[in-house]
């Protein structure tokens, strides 16, 4: 019939029309920008990123203090971006949560990331304050890479024996908490050669120097009782808790004071920052790492991934 198409111009022009919509797909999305993100946003709280080392090519926990005009801005809710400068891409948004327990009172914050390489990075957080005031941007400097020579996730845990009620091994005290903690009953040595997954938490509950670290101790003896299947190990920082010990280590040794104020097996672990806090698998493999305050939630997660 005239006007109609033959079978060949049919299949001829339908090859047509799907050859000019691939030609037309849709540009993708324009990149957003550390500088998209902060534009038209108040900026007026502080960030202080509170982590240690933090490791890219991995999912890392990413802890960071938000003080405002008041001081700890506590109970917050919000989201973060990261970017390698202002210019360049911004990843996220990525949540966070306000971190609980006596930390909680710190203006203490957690989210996790994947940073994906080496260097320095921007930190861009926007929190919201409880009761609904306007959300507030800051922006801080974060490191990604490994800084010193502590064990890391993957390693295989270095077995070496730590004070016990029994065997002080020349530590004396053998725990600085007030009372002592219950994390003092197996060896290190001991323990991973049981084949059991371990939490070792090396630091000083008594001269902590960080405002983070003191309740770590105080959190893992909080949850142990839940996992039976696991060990945990306390190991103090310093050999002990003389005033001039903890002058050395503070970098005022005195004139007359011989060795070193670090206790050994914090030596055997190359512990240059506390806390240290590592979830040993039955294996002997470090599973994970954190280095700095904790609290259940995050101690429970990750001894609950060794189980």
């Amino acid at each position: 019939m005239p006007g109609m198409l033959t079978r060949r111009e049919f299949i001829l022009a339908g090859s047509l029309a799907v050859l000019g919509a691939c030609a037309r797909k849709p540009a993708p999305p324009a990149t957003t920008t550390l500088n998209d993100v902060i534009a038209n946003r108040t900026q007026g709280v502080q960030v202080i990123w509170v982590q240690v080392e933090l490791l890219s090519g991995r999912t890392e926990r990413l802890p960071f203090a938000l003080i405002g005009a008041d001081g700890p801005i506590n109970g917050a809710t919000g989201r973060f971006w990261i970017a390698r400068n202002r210019e360049s891409e911004a990843l996220g948004p990525y949540d966070f949560r306000h971190v609980g327990g006596e930390l909680g009172e710190r203006g203490l914050y957690v989210g996790e990331v994947s940073v994906p390489e080496d260097g320095l990075w921007l930190l861009a957080v926007e929190a919201t304050p409880p009761g609904g005031a306007t959300p507030a941007l800051g922006v801080a400097q974060i490191q990604a890479g490994a800084t010193n020579q502590m064990p890391k996730p993957g390693d295989a845990a270095v077995s070496v024996a730590t004070p016990t009620t029994r065997k002080h091994r020349g530590v004396d005290p053998i725990c600085t908490r007030r009372p002592p903690c219950g994390m003092h009953e197996t060896s290190l040595d001991d323990a991973l050669a049981a084949g059991s997954p371990v939490v070792l938490t090396i630091g000083t509950p008594r001269f902590c120097q960080s405002a983070t670290c003191g309740p770590v101790v105080d959190v893992l003896e909080g949850v142990r009782d839940e996992f039976p299947g696991v060990t945990f190990v306390h190991a103090e920082l310093l050999r002990d808790d003389h005033d001039d010990t903890v002058a050395a280590y503070a970098g005022q040794r005195p004139s007359d004071y011989e060795g070193s104020p670090i206790a050994p097996a914090a030596v055997a672990w190359n512990v240059t920052e506390e806390p240290a806090t590592y979830y040993i698998g039955a294996d002997g493999t470090i599973v994970e790492r954190h280095l700095s305050g904790i609290d259940e939630v995050d101690a429970r997660a990750a001894i609950a991934a060794l189980t």
